[in-house]
């Protein structure tokens, strides 16, 4: 076999593999990698960031691979989404005010991974419930994705959670299917928090509000365009409906980790807090 046959026979192989399996793609850009910079005294950029983003992305693809498929495993997805809102909620210099999350029209959750080298890609999935304009009600949370490239000045690589918020119908188009995208015919500014002192939420003009706290490494500008669309096999494995109909035709069911995120958006909503309990009645004193 020629050298050429062998090295097409192997990335034949690969591409097999990891569309079977993501993490099988690890394994081998890591091992690839590693053994390169093993055989190079002179350890260049490129080679590092090569390793650092395949480290850092591929493992998040294979498992959201996984939570596809198992409807116990989606549950999982549901309450670690329930978890980054009472984290975020808890810390007082970044957490969503009660006024401004009672004014909302949808809520989207969403886990992201970000890496760039030159291009950039970013992919994410994450959850999203709205409110029935009539009745106020929250609809149960279906699943989302999203998928962006970029480009620009960008070197680096990062996870992030975000919470964004949908204040009006041109926010509400992110999740209607007609090709509304962040930083394109849509704009998402980051949040007022409950730290910056006192404001009026029904002064806030912009149609999303992007509350986040990212981690990793992502330096430059880029220009990105990306939308949120369906977790079709996600919301058919867990609801046997699209996201459409869960979030705007009532036909979700209602599941436990979908009631408790629920709960906790509308505890978060409260501009008063629940009043303390009344005083136990004294008895008179005894003749």
């Amino acid at each position: 076999m020629l050298a050429g046959e062998a090295i097409f026979e192997e990335r034949s192989s690969v591409r097999t593999a990891s569309a079977r399996n993501p993490g099988v793609l690890f394994s081998i850009m890591k091992t690839h990698t590693l053994s390169h910079l093993a055989f190079h005294r002179t350890v260049t950029l490129p080679s590092l960031v090569f390793l650092a983003l395949a480290m850092l992305v591929v493992p998040d693809l294979a498992q959201g691979q996984a939570f596809k498929k198992d409807p116990e495993k989606l549950d999982i997805k549901i309450r670690n989404a329930t978890d980054y809102l009472v984290a975020l909620q808890r810390n007082r210099s970044r957490r969503i005010p009660a006024q401004i999350l009672a004014n909302a029209r949808g809520v989207i959750i969403i886990h992201q991974i970000k890496a760039g080298l030159g291009f950039g890609f970013q992919a994410g999935s994450g959850l999203a419930t709205v409110r029935d304009p009539k009745t106020g009600a929250w609809s149960p949370p279906a699943f989302v994705s999203n998928v962006e490239g970029s480009y620009g000045l960008q070197i680096g690589g990062q996870k992030s959670d975000s919470v964004l918020l949908l204040m009006d119908d041109r926010g509400m188009e992110l999740l209607k299917g007609g090709g509304a995208k962040l930083g394109v015919n849509l704009r998402a500014t980051a949040g007022p928090s409950s730290a910056g002192g006192e404001f009026k939420a029904d002064t806030i003009k912009e149609p999303i509000l992007v509350y986040s706290e990212a981690g990793g490494l992502y330096a430059g500008a880029a220009i990105e365009g990306g939308g949120i669309g369906p977790a079709d096999k996600a919301n058919a494995v867990y609801y046997g409906a699209s996201m459409r109909q869960i979030l705007f035709e009532g036909q979700g069911h209602w599941s436990a980790a979908g009631k408790e995120l629920i709960e906790k958006i509308i505890e978060y909503s409260r501009t008063v807090p629940n009043p303390p309990p009344a005083p136990a009645a004294v008895p008179p004193p005894a003749q």
